[in-house]
């Protein structure tokens, strides 16, 4: 008897969890629809950047989806993300690089943007 006591107490927690959900589902919509818009503004600033080999004349291009997609859910309270790029040339990966948001402190209404680049080969790169 005491187990169909649980269990009831269990199926109507289950019951009352959809409309919580249900506002979790949209606040992450709005999320996600913050991030895919500030996601196509990565890209652009990727799109935009040219990096040029010092050593070597062949092309270097971005692809242009991004590797990941990530946030640091500890800074900021979550509001830090960005995308990571890759650089290639003749199919080969030799740039990495992140763009990437995050809330200016003292100044939560205003997001500062910034980016940071790792070469993966023995070359002096610029951007």
């Amino acid at each position: 008897m005491r187990l169909r006591q649980k269990l009831c107490v269990f199926l109507i927690s289950i019951i009352s969890l959809p409309t919580w959900q249900d506002d979790l589902r949209a606040a992450d919509s709005k999320e996600e629809e913050l991030r895919d818009a500030w996601s196509a503004e990565y890209l652009k600033l990727a799109s935009e950047t040219r990096i040029v080999s010092k050593s070597n004349s062949a092309e270097i291009a971005l692809k242009n989806v991004p590797l990941m997609r990530w946030s640091n859910p500890v800074r900021g309270n979550g509001s830090t993300s960005g995308d990571f790029f890759v650089w290639t040339r003749k199919n080969q990966p030799v740039v990495v690089g992140t763009f990437f948001s995050y809330v200016s402190d003292g100044l939560p209404s205003m997001r500062r943007g910034a980016m940071a680049f790792h070469a993966l080969v023995a070359e002096d790169f610029d951007v």
